[in-house]
C-alpha cells in the first residue's frame, strides 16, 4: 500500500509564544494533510532537548517536552488565565528563539501548576500509577535544576548522583514542589498530545515517530538504570558512539552517547528495550528507529577521545533483539533509518527483519552512487526528499 506525508516537527508550526505547539496549529495543520490526500505526519523526537536544543540529545526517552504544551489549550480548559502581554511575543519568524521561549514558558507553567494543580490531583495521581518513569524523571528535573542545570555525574551530592536510598528521600522532600510541578508538566502535555492523536486519527492521518537509538549522557535514563549502559564505578561512560572517519569528515563524528551493555540487555530478555518500544507505539503509529546499522554493528570511542579516530567496531545484538521485541509486542510498524554506508551484514539485517528502509532523494545526485536514483528504488521503501539532516 502506498501513503504519503510530511515530516515536520511540531516546534516549526507558527504559533502563541514564540513556538509550535500542541495547539490549534497543530489541528489545522491536520486538517491541511487530511485535505492534501497525506496519510501520514512524521516528528521529531519528542522529548525535552537537550545541548544544542537537540531533539536527539535528550533528558529522558520517554518524557514529553513541557515546551510544546499549548498555553492557549490551557486557557481553553480553565487551566491558565493569562493577563495581557503575559506571553513571549518573537522578534524574528524563522527561527524559535529558545532562551526566551523556555524562560517564558516555564514562567507560565509555573502560574498554570499552582492554578490548577489542586484541582486535577486524582488524575494526576492515576498518571503516575500508569507512568512508573515520571516519578524519577520529575525528581531528575528538579535535582538537576537545584543544581543549577549542570549535568548529573557533577551533582556535588554524591548520595543524590549515586542515587542513595536516604538522598532520594531527602531530596523529594525538599525539593516537593518543584517534583510536583515537572509531574504536572508531563500530564499536561501528554493529555494535550493524547487528545491531538486521536483527532490526527480520526482524519486519517497517523503520527510518524522518530525513536534514537542512543540515550544522551545526561539523562534520566542513564541515572536511574547506570546497569544497562557503558559506565564505570562512578557512572562515567566507558566508550561512547559515533561514525569513523569518512568522505565528509577526517576525524569522524564524536557523538559522546553512552553504549549499551548488550551482554546485560540479553540476559534479561532485552526487557529495557520492549518497554521502551511499547511505550513509543502508544504515542505514536508508526516509528522510524534511527541508526539502524548500530544493531547490526556499533562505532566504539574510548570516552575522553578527542575524535572518532581511535575507534572500532563491535557487534551488536543483531535480530536476536528484534525475535524478543517481536515475540512481546507482535508485529509493528517500523521503519528503519538505513542511511549512510552499509555493510552487506547491514543489508542482511534489514531485509531479515522485514523493516522498510529509507531513500533520499538528494543522495542520488551526490557522486556516483546510484542507490538512491528513483528507478532503483524497491518495494518496502520510504522515499524522501529529504530529511531533518538534508537542506
Amino acid at each position: 500500500m502506498r501513503k504519503s506525508g510530511i515530516l515536520m516537527h511540531i516546534s516549526s508550526l507558527p504559533g502563541a509564544g514564540g513556538i509550535g505547539s500542541l495547539g490549534k496549529e497543530a489541528y489545522a495543520f491536520a486538517d491541511f494533510l487530511e485535505a492534501s490526500g497525506m496519510k501520514l505526519w512524521q516528528v521529531l523526537p519528542m522529548g525535552p532537548t537537550g545541548y544544542g536544543e537537540s531533539p536527539y540529545q535528550s533528558f529522558s526517552v520517554h518524557a514529553g517536552n513541557p515546551m510544546l504544551i499549548s498555553t492557549e489549550k490551557l486557557v481553553a480548559d480553565g487551566l491558565l488565565t493569562l493577563d495581557p502581554g503575559e506571553e513571549f511575543v518573537p522578534t524574528q519568524d524563522e527561527q524559535v528563539e529558545f532562551d526566551q521561549v523556555r524562560e517564558n514558558k516555564e514562567k507560565l507553567l509555573r502560574k498554570a501548576f499552582h492554578q490548577s494543580e489542586k484541582g486535577l490531583l486524582p488524575e494526576i495521581r492515576q498518571f503516575l500509577r500508569d507512568e512508573r518513569w515520571v516519578s524519577d524523571f520529575a525528581l531528575f528535573t528538579a535535582v538537576k535544576q537545584h543544581f543549577g542545570g549542570v549535568m548529573w555525574r557533577q551533582w556535588p551530592d554524591e548520595g543524590i548522583k549515586m542515587r542513595r536510598k536516604e538522598s532520594l528521600l531527602q531530596y523529594r522532600m525538599m525539593l516537593d514542589e518543584d517534583v510536583r510541578y515537572h509531574v504536572f508538566c508531563q500530564f499536561i502535555f501528554f493529555r494535550q498530545w493524547k487528545e491531538f492523536k486521536a483527532y490526527c486519527n480520526s482524519k486519517g492521518i497517523e503520527l510518524f515517530g522518530d525513536m534514537p537509538i542512543y540515550v544522551a549522557e545526561d539523562s534520566a535514563d542513564t541515572w536511574t538504570q547506570p546497569e544497562v549502559f557503558q559506565l564505570d564505578k562512578n557512572r562515567a561512560p566507558k566508550r561512547v558512539a559515533g561514525v569513523p572517519p569518512d568522505y565528509f569528515s577526517a576525524d569522524g563524528q564524536m557523538w559522546g552517547n553512552p553504549l549499551y551493555r548488550w551482554e546485560a540487555h540479553r540476559e534479561t530478555g532485552y526487557q529495557w528495550w520492549i518497554s521502551r518500544l511499547a511505550y513509543v507505539f502508544r504515542l505514536y503509529d508508526v516509528v522510524r528507529i534511527d541508526h539502524f546499522r548500530g544493531f547490526d554493528e556499533y562505532f566504539s570511542i574510548p570516552y575522553g577521545a578527542e575524535t572518532a579516530v581511535d575507534g572500532h567496531w563491535e557487534k551488536g545484538p543483531g535480530m536476536d533483539l528484534f525475535w524478543k521485541v517481536r515475540e512481546a509486542l507482535g508485529e509493528k510498524p517500523v521503519i528503519a533509518e538505513d542511511l549512510g554506508y552499509l555493510t552487506p551484514e547491514v543489508r542482511e539485517l534489514l531485509e531479515y527483519s522485514g523493516f522498510p528502509g529509507m531513500k533520499i532523494l538528494q543522495f542520488a545526485f551526490e557522486g556516483t552512487n546510484s542507490y538512491y536514483l528513483p528507478h532503483n528504488y524497491i518495494a518496502n521503501t520510504v522515499a524522501y526528499v529529504g530529511t531533518h539532516d538534508n537542506e
